[in-house]
């Protein structure tokens, strides 16, 4: 980003200004993109040719896992109509700390090429994102 900064090219013909423009918006939306581990994952796997889809999610996660979203989702509902900081406090980080656990599992499966492995991994984290962002969008602002 620093090469592209626009006042490196302050005296640069207006073509050039919106040229340089374009390519750091390219920049700020991949780091976006990358900085994210879910959708690292999902775009490393893409790399690999091995890309999650949305039908794969239920063959990949199990019963189990999903059983467990699907109570994670109506308890959230739940406290949507009755607001309760300490549980959405309790559910922040029991849920981070499973994010946390997968991140550390997902560089694991990328590491020794368990490309199966990673896609489970991939899907469940992207299941415990849209948990994190259902909590933090229930929970008040300081």
């Amino acid at each position: 980003m620093a090469r592209l900064h626009p006042d490196r090219f302050g005296m640069a013909s207006q073509e050039e200004k919106l040229s340089v423009a374009d390519q750091a918006a390219a920049v700020t939306d991949a780091y976006s993109e990358l900085k994210q581990p879910h959708r690292r994952a999902s775009h490393l796997l893409e790399l690999l040719g091995v890309a999650l889809t949305e039908g794969d999610n239920g063959s990949l996660l199990g019963p189990p896992f999903l059983m467990e979203i699907m109570e994670l989702r109506e308890e959230l509902e739940a406290l949507g109509a009755n607001p309760n900081e300490g549980r959405l406090a309790e559910l922040r980080t029991r849920n981070r700390t499973q994010l946390d656990a997968l991140s550390s599992e997902l560089a694991l499966a990328f590491a020794s090429s368990q490309l199966d492995d990673a896609r489970r991994l991939t899907a469940q984290l992207q299941y415990l994102q849209r948990i994190h962002q259902e909590i933090d969008s229930q929970t008040p602002a300081a």
